[in-house]
């Protein structure tokens, strides 16, 4: 049986993974330190009550995943061996359950996940203990606080009252060629260079810049002759950079990264793009109203200021 399991575009260049310190939390709200290297943002988890142990948040990855090193070390079977389909072909994973998994004291129990296995890492990331993904996240809404590097995790909806902004609703599921896949935040893009439609691209806090997934791999070999690859993704896959205006919602962005990258195409995929959340200062993205607002702004829920304005890319 093929399972559709989609991960981030995770692109980095040096990794180093710290400690932090307790969380503040409540009872249903926490918030936790959170490191951006390279744009990646990590935290810390605890596995069935062990740890803790740094992860990245990934909103680009609809499964959690754990070293295969970490599983057999709390004695966690790998368990049953699927063939799943990610941006970069069909590959093999193993995929087991943990009893729970928490962040900065609040917990999710009887979680998937797939196991990760140290090829699939580069040497600047061994360090990594797992990637937490969609099935964590959903249970949540949270905001990811690049400025000040902090995570914040509400099981109710008190946490997006107090933020107000322009609300962009989000679909809960990819399109794929066969079917839709479960777990994702796909939101609308605008790259007047690249395509007058509008683009469905996967909210991505795993990728430091916004990956485009072109139709055929034809318009890679294109780029590919007048400028070599500038970056690579975790999987190894090189990409060419390029700088535009985007669009998302009634606000642009102007001079605004993004990549096309070998064996990546919208045939391997479930969407058009990858937003990278790197791009914005911050984030809300509330799984329970299905909408996100970027760069949210503190207060009461209000009147929406003037949109259509060109805001410079972070």
């Amino acid at each position: 049986m093929r399972h559709l399991i989609f991960c981030s575009g995770l692109v980095t260049l040096g990794v180093v993974f710290l400690h932090f310190s307790a969380a503040a939390q409540t009872t249903d709200t926490t918030s936790v330190p959170m490191r951006l290297v390279e744009g990646l943002p990590v935290v810390q988890v605890t596995l069935n009550g062990n740890g803790p142990y740094d992860f990245v948040v990934d909103t680009g990855s609809n499964i959690t995943r754990v070293q295969s090193q970490l599983l057999a070390q709390l004695s966690i079977s790998p368990g049953q061996e699927l063939v799943v389909h990610t941006t970069t072909g069909l590959t093999h994973q193993r995929r087991t359950t943990a009893e729970s998994i928490g962040v900065g004291g609040l917990t999710v129990l009887r979680v998937e996940i797939d196991a990760l296995e140290s090829e699939q890492l580069s040497i600047n990331h061994q360090r990594l203990s797992g990637i937490l993904g969609e099935n964590f996240l959903k249970h949540f809404d949270i905001l990811l606080d690049n400025e000040r590097k902090t995570l914040v995790l509400d099981r109710t909806s008190r946490l997006a009252e107090s933020f107000y902004g322009e609300q962009l609703p989000f679909s809960r599921f990819g399109s794929f060629v066969t079917g839709p896949t479960p777990d994702r935040i796909v939101v609308e893009l605008k790259i007047p260079s690249y395509r007058k439609q509008s683009l469905r691209c996967a909210l991505d806090s795993g990728a430091n810049f916004t990956i485009l997934y072109p139709e055929t791999s034809k318009v890679w070999n294109t780029l590919l002759l007048s400028q070599p690859p500038e970056m690579h993704t975790l999987g190894g896959n090189s990409c060419i950079m390029e700088r535009s205006l985007m669009g998302v919602g009634g606000s642009f962005h102007a001079d605004s990264e993004f990549g096309v990258c070998e064996k990546m195409t919208r045939e391997a995929s479930d969407s058009d793009c990858l937003l990278s959340t790197h791009l914005f200062q911050a984030i809300l993205i509330s799984h329970l109203n299905s909408y996100v607002i970027v760069n949210p702004r503190k207060g009461p829920r209000r009147s929406e200021e003037p949109v259509n304005t060109v805001l410079s890319a972070r």
